[in-house]
């Protein structure tokens, strides 16, 4: 029976993806920086799930989402930054670098 054929299928895992963008730079919104995952198989080109689904959204759709407090802390902004993204990759890099570019445009 279908009811038994879908308690087999495993339920898909959230994705955690790291925030791009700096709250005190575009305080009514989040950016995400997100790799597009293709493959090619003899269907032709394929798109991981949730890549996808966020690949076809439109200005204005909204997305369910929490947010997860992160543990990189960034130095001060008298401190030289050398930019590493092994493990965490780009995306807390570039909220970084977005909050030192308003920090200097506000005069801070």
């Amino acid at each position: 029976p279908l009811p038994a054929l879908l308690a087999m299928i495993p339920l898909i895992k959230p994705r955690a993806y790291s925030i791009a963008s700096a709250p005190e730079a575009t305080p009514n919104s989040i950016e995400l920086l997100v790799l597009i995952e293709t493959w090619w198989c003899d269907e032709g080109m394929r798109y991981g799930l949730t890549c996808n689904m966020l690949r076809k959204l439109k200005v204005g759709d909204h997305v369910w989402c929490r947010i997860k407090a992160g543990s990189m802390e960034p130095p001060s902004p008298e401190q030289p930054v050398v930019c590493v993204g092994i493990g965490s990759g780009l995306a807390p890099h570039m909220a970084f670098l977005r909050d030192r570019v308003r920090a200097v445009e506000e005069g801070e």
